[in-house]
């Protein structure tokens, strides 16, 4: 896997656990021996009844992309922040690096927020599968965002 060669020295790897994230940080794993933690806030962005409708069939597409908005049953970004932070920010601090495999929705939140990103912006941003982002931060960090 190309993505694993582009991998610094982990210290510790955490996932969704929804299999699409958990089998790929697996196989990021094979060989290191580093045991995965697999963490529900993690999962992908819960889409409620519009989870299996074609992009094309939904009118109001563009309230997915909204910091706040979200069509009835589903979740918004903001939602997806206050689930995912506050469980980013109870993780110890160790020393070294975290692999965290997780889902687009996810990870445009997390990434979005870290480098500033104007929160109505966030949604437009994409994360390719199996792409190698690498950020320097701590779980005090996402306890200010979560504050934030």
């Amino acid at each position: 896997m190309q993505a694993r060669s582009q991998l610094p020295p982990l210290t510790r790897a955490l996932s969704s656990d929804l299999s699409r994230a958990r089998d790929t940080a697996t196989l990021m794993l094979e060989g290191t021996g580093l045991p995965l933690v697999q963490l529900p806030a993690l999962r992908e962005r819960d889409l409620g009844p519009w989870a299996h409708e074609p992009r094309a069939d939904f009118s109001d597409f563009h309230l997915f992309l909204t910091w706040h908005g979200a069509p009835p049953g589903a979740e918004s970004q903001a939602d997806i922040a206050a689930r995912v932070l506050p469980c980013l920010a109870a993780l110890p601090e160790v020393e070294g690096n975290t692999l965290v495999v997780a889902h687009g929705g996810v990870l445009r939140v997390v990434l979005g927020l870290l480098d500033g990103v104007p929160l109505e912006d966030i949604g437009r941003n994409k994360v390719r599968n199996c792409e190698v982002l690498v950020r320097q931060t701590s779980p005090a960090a996402f306890a200010a965002l979560h504050r934030g």
